[in-house]
């Protein structure tokens, strides 16, 4: 009796462990969109920063360094001429939001108008003149004798020219009073946010020091590119910007790839480490900067941020998932559990294989749509692959296939979605031939 219950024991616990074992999993091969993407880690900032002044404007990319505030040399003035007096009004604040064109800051013009309107005078009246000694000119010309025809042409000449000096100086004093009016008003030149107010009432303008900075609304994001990447970044490439503090997200393309490489500082020896050893050399990046020209609300320069570059993608191919290819020697294989025209059960079978992506492998030949194969690991641990629904049909070379199953919005938020249909993953227990 004692061994016939420890037989029955053992039965039990051998019939125990066989249904405790997880079940393999399976998948069909099905149409999906293939994707192989790049992940790096950004910071926003401006796309175009400005230093306005009265009479002057710097513009600097985001990141460069940025040369001295002395802006003297473009501001300048004919000293015998009438300058922008003490400012008179200033109508923007730090963070405050700007157009194109928006007056932010005015100085005091009384000098300026009453130069201009003195210079135009003066211009009327010199350009009467010049008109009348031409006129004497002509005059002349019709002398009674060739001699006297002479002499008057030589003094109409000599009045003629000097007519037009004073014409060309006061047409110049006529230019830089309207320059002085014009650089008595400074403007925003491009849509954007203020940053800096370094102006006030009753103040003169300055040109050694910005009046306003001002960063553009239009923002950027830098990510470091690795050396290894580089080869695979091109123009146009799809890019989705992630936001993970504002739970946002944007999308844009690559306009420009990295052409310099930056080296960060090197690191300091760790103070464990032995005497004279030297920190390892930081390896080059390449700064890569993708532009927002409508950023989401919310996003300020600083903000950290999320590229995700889209660097090859195959759209409505036959796809399988990435561990149920087997890389030999030879080449690539799959597992056939079942198949829509072959008598196969757990074959070994060669496949050609295209792109292969984040999660999933084309499959350019070898099996066919409706293929079941096998996945490594089980159903309760492999996860079935989820895409985006798809309305197109099957290309007509393809061969007869089950119904399709039915499709799952794809989970991730940061790409948008693409057709495809649903590689299905069951369980070896199911029925691989049903639809």
């Amino acid at each position: 009796m004692a061994a016939g219950i420890a037989v029955c024991a053992g039965v039990g616990a051998v019939t125990w462990a066989l249904q405790s074992e997880p079940e393999p999993a399976t998948t069909r091969v099905a149409w999906a969109d293939v994707r192989l993407t790049a992940a790096l880690p950004g910071r926003a900032e401006a796309a175009v920063h400005y230093r306005l002044y009265f009479g002057a404007t710097l513009v600097s990319p985001p990141g460069a360094e940025q040369p001295s505030d002395d802006a003297c040399a473009l501001v300048t003035y004919d000293p015998n001429q009438a300058r922008p007096g003490p400012v008179v009004s200033v109508t923007a604040e730090v963070g405050a939001a700007v157009t194109a064109g928006q007056e932010l800051a005015k100085a005091d013009t009384t000098a300026a108008v009453a130069e201009l309107a003195s210079a135009q005078q003066d211009l009327e009246q010199a350009q009467r003149r010049l008109d009348q000694d031409q006129a004497l000119a002509l005059q002349a010309a019709s002398g009674p004798s060739p001699e006297a025809r002479q002499d008057t042409q030589v003094a109409a000449g000599s009045a003629v020219g000097a007519d037009q000096d004073r014409v060309t100086q006061i047409n110049l004093r006529v230019t830089q009073a309207r320059k002085t009016l014009a650089d008595a008003r400074i403007t925003a030149p491009a849509d954007g946010v203020i940053q800096a107010v370094d102006t006030a009432l009753g103040s003169s303008p300055a040109c050694r020091t910005p009046a306003f900075q001002l960063r553009s609304t239009a923002l950027q994001v830098v990510a470091d590119v690795p050396g290894s990447l580089l080869s695979r970044l091109a123009v146009g490439q799809h890019v989705v910007v992630a936001l993970p503090q504002l739970d946002r997200s944007a999308s844009t393309s690559v306009t420009s790839t990295p052409v310099k490489a930056v080296v960060s500082p090197q690191a300091v020896p760790s103070p464990y480490a032995a005497p004279g050893a030297q920190p390892a050399a930081s390896k080059p990046v390449y700064p890569l900067a993708v532009t927002l020209d409508k950023p989401p609300a919310g996003m300020v320069p600083g903000m950290p941020a999320e590229l995700t570059i889209v660097l090859a993608e195959r759209r409505h191919v036959l796809a399988v998932p990435n561990s149920a290819v087997h890389h030999k020697a030879d080449g690539d294989y799959v597992t056939l559990v079942s198949s829509v025209v072959k008598r196969c059960h757990d074959c070994s079978v060669r496949v050609s294989t295209g792109l292969v992506g984040d999660s999933l492998t084309e499959i350019t030949d070898g099996v066919l749509l409706g293929d079941t194969i096998a996945v490594p690991g089980s159903a309760a641990s492999t996860p079935t692959p989820t895409y985006p629904s798809s309305s197109a049909s099957p290309p007509p070379s393809a061969s007869p296939a089950p119904t399709e199953a039915p499709a799952t919005p794809l989970p991730s938020p940061s790409l948008p979605p693409l057709p495809s249909a649903v590689p299905e993953t069951t369980s070896r227990g199911a029925d691989p031939q049903s639809p």
